[in-house]
């Protein structure tokens, strides 16, 4: 899903398990001097209840169209160079990254 190797923006929603470094590598230019970096994670609790795992489902061609479309408006209003975005579906149990 994304617009290319050496795109300045990757966006991708993925069943397969999601790589830290891949993004480090995806945003690291010399030009930068900076990198920030959100990990989502599945927690075992919410509103006082446990939670065992969760599902994630997507339109996939509709979800990515419309990240593109936000990443395109942030890239207007901050000087941001490069992005990665990758988002799981499917099912996550507890302590896994979902974003």
């Amino acid at each position: 899903m994304s617009k290319g190797h050496n795109s300045p923006v990757h966006v991708e929603l993925s069943s397969n398990g999601l790589s830290e470094s891949c993004a480090y590598e995806h945003v690291m230019a010399n030009s930068c001097g900076g990198i920030s970096m959100f990990v989502g994670v599945t927690r075992d609790n919410f509103n006082g209840k446990n939670v065992m795992y969760l599902e994630y489902d997507a339109y996939v061609s509709m979800a990515a169209k419309e990240i593109h479309r936000i990443v395109k408006d942030l890239r207007e209003f901050f000087p941001v160079e490069r992005v990665y975005i990758s988002h799981r579906i499917g099912w996550l149990s507890n302590n896994r990254a979902s974003t």
